[in-house]
């Protein structure tokens, strides 16, 4: 009888089991169909799409997070802030959620209130910073912010703290490219050296290197 019971019970925590990754799986394409919406700017049915599975709280931020997003592309500010902060509520280290509260905040349309907006902008900003110094977005918007309320010696410093990220991450794909060329992806790798080469021109960073590099790919 224990035996019997015994694998009853291990009959019903394998059927939740696979009933759970079974909802998991069918949350996960729902999601990636959301993105999908998102990325072709399909924004009512992104909408709806994210707002159905907010309910899954294994997918709850990641949602309200898009959701948050399309709202602001839909100029729906208010309803974008109020996702934002409830995240915010939730996850006081969400980054992003922080990001784009900022973001949102910075272009919703002149009123009274702008200039205690801004500030709580360049507060979210910062915060961001603190969490993630490598944040490079957070450090652009907050450069522009500083430079919209003549605190040039602000934005000077947080111009060229991203320069700075920028540097890395031209280096970052120049290594990529050199790895795409050693597993045969020739295509790939002068694409992504010819990207940080155009990114470098535009930003007046050095390019010797670069091109150093583009050479001996083309040469292998």
């Amino acid at each position: 009888m224990k035996n019997q019971n015994r694998m009853a019970f291990q009959h019903f925590l394998f059927l939740l089991f696979s009933f759970a990754c079974s909802f998991s799986n069918n949350t996960s394409q729902t999601f990636s169909q959301c993105l999908a919406h998102y990325e072709k700017q399909e924004l009512e049915n992104a909408a709806g799409c994210f707002e159905k599975i907010r309910s899954d709280k294994n997918y709850s931020l990641r949602a309200m997070i898009m959701l948050a997003r399309v709202r602001y592309f839909e100029n729906k500010f208010d309803e974008a802030k109020t996702l934002l902060e409830e995240i915010i509520d939730d996850e006081p280290f969400h980054t992003e959620a922080r990001y784009w509260l900022a973001r949102t905040l910075a272009v919703i349309p002149l009123e009274d209130g702008a200039n205690e907006r801004e500030q709580i902008a360049i507060e979210q900003l910062k915060k961001v910073l603190e969490i993630n110094p490598h944040h490079i977005h957070a450090r652009s918007l907050l450069a522009l912010l500083y430079e919209k309320r003549n605190m040039y010696r602000e934005a000077l410093y947080e111009y060229l703290a991203a320069l700075q990220e920028e540097e890395t991450l031209m280096a970052a794909r120049a290594n990529l490219s050199i790895l795409y060329r050693r597993i045969g992806l020739i295509e790939r790798a002068l694409s992504e050296i010819d990207r940080a080469i155009a990114i470098s021109r535009a930003a007046n960073m050095p390019i010797k290197n670069l091109l150093a590099i583009k050479k001996e790919l083309l040469e292998k």
